[in-house]
């Protein structure tokens, strides 16, 4: 069976995707992580992925490619060609997506790599052509169990190459080195380790902060602040903490700027990483897995990625609040013997869990599940029932289940409503 996948690389084309194994090179996560998984499912499986893509340069050579410029000539040029699946990431599936699927009669599968919006649900729902909606984590799953989408709906993680990230430490000096990975934008948290950084010099003074990342990972035209890493408005947020009496970084920080797969040398040097310490947008946590795979123990925010990729006191900490990160970075950086072993940990972690070994094979069955016409097996809830009212949104779906109300609105529609009322208030008093 032909699968199709596409990629918006238009505004990325110069950046090297031709090598997968060698881990991300600097981009958003969705073009590595598509172009990836054509390369694996082309290597491991009897499966046939083709790539559809704005700019066929610094692509994998054994790959099938095609040159397309938008999701709609994809969909006209799959329905041309032997029948298959088409991969849709869904970072905003439309009204006229879904027409176009119905309208030429292409079935796909949705990769769901963000929090899903109450409209994009109802869509993935609504559409037959939709086989099945494929979330990166068992707790962006739960979160969507009560609405009517999660009859199609299974998960499975991110991969990665074992071979090329996981990596030895190698901090002979025994520095304390806290390391940020990800986009400087106000989304990924940045400004939270920030804040904290000078009450966290105060109890280790010796302490040093590494950044990696800038403003430009998701867009290369941004334009940059003062120091050159995120765009004014935010850098000014936080600048201040990380200043020196001059105004420029303070000595304990470096600014690394983006990286690629070179980044895996730096990780092999640092002490404790915090990825997205506001846990806001992660579904999944490529950037705590990467940590993790150089023997690093994490401590960011108790969110649904990272309750999948980061086992709480045993590979780091997720919080809950600044001062439990703070108070959890400070206990790392001085206690080796317990930063050793939660690093030893984290990387077993990765190895079982998330291997390409592992995760390529699922992703064949389910190809293979949709080709025979099998029904999708519906998972019940594993752990963390009191985690963002998922007991109540079990309760929700069997409720609606057993009385057949599908309809019924989920815990997201809800608060969905509510945000539209708290602000409609707002506004007629404001």
């Amino acid at each position: 069976m032909n699968l199709y996948f596409y990629i918006r690389n238009k505004r990325i084309k110069e950046v090297d995707l031709s090598k997968p194994w060698l881990g991300n090179p600097g981009c958003g996560g969705t073009e590595y992580l598509t172009v990836a998984l054509c390369y694996y499912l082309d290597k491991h499986t009897n499966l046939k992925p083709i790539l559809f893509a704005n700019s066929t340069k610094k692509l994998p050579s054994n790959l099938h490619i095609i040159k397309e410029d938008s999701i709609e000539d994809v969909i006209k040029k799959v329905a041309e060609m032997s029948n298959g699946l088409l991969f849709i990431n869904v970072g905003s599936f439309t009204k006229s997506d879904k027409k176009l699927l119905e309208e030429y009669r292409v079935n796909a599968i949705a990769w769901l790599r963000n929090h899903p919006s109450v409209e994009i649900c109802n869509l993935l729902a609504d559409c037959n052509n939709i086989k099945r909606v494929v979330c990166v984590g068992r707790e962006e799953l739960d979160r969507i169990r009560d609405h009517r989408v999660f009859k199609k709906s299974t998960y499975i993680y991110h991969f990665y190459d074992l071979d090329s990230i996981v990596t030895s430490r190698n901090n002979k000096n025994n520095d304390k080195i806290v390391c940020y990975i990800g986009s400087m934008i106000p989304l990924k948290g940045f400004h939270r380790l920030a804040r904290i950084w000078p009450s966290i010099l105060k109890e280790v003074p010796d302490a040093k902060l590494w950044v990696i990342g800038d403003g430009t990972v998701y867009g290369s035209n941004t334009v940059l602040g003062k120091w050159n890493i995120a765009e004014e408005s935010y850098e000014s947020s936080w600048r201040r903490y990380l200043s020196d009496e001059g105004g420029n970084p303070h000595s304990s920080v470096k600014f690394w700027g983006k990286l690629g797969t070179e980044k895996y040398e730096i990780l092999s040097n640092v002490t404790v990483g915090v990825p997205n310490p506001s846990g806001q947008t992660e579904t999944f946590g490529s950037s705590a897995v990467d940590f993790l795979a150089s023997g690093v123990p994490v401590v960011t925010a108790r969110c649904h990625g990272f309750l999948d990729t980061v086992p709480h006191k045993r590979a780091g900490y997720l919080c809950s609040k600044s001062v439990q990160l703070r108070r959890n970075i400070i206990k790392l950086l001085n206690d080796a013997t317990l930063n050793r072993k939660m690093g030893e940990y984290g990387k077993e972690k990765v190895i079982q869990d998330f291997s390409v070994e592992k995760i390529i094979p699922q992703w064949e069955e389910l190809v293979n599940d949709i080709r025979l016409n099998k029904s999708n097996k519906l998972l019940a809830v594993e752990k963390n029932w009191f985690f963002e009212f998922k007991w109540l949104r079990e309760v929700n779906r069997l409720f609606k289940l057993w009385f057949g109300l599908q309809y019924f609105p989920s815990l997201i529609e809800i608060r969905c409503e509510l945000g539209k009322i708290k602000r409609f208030i707002a506004a007629l008093i404001n």
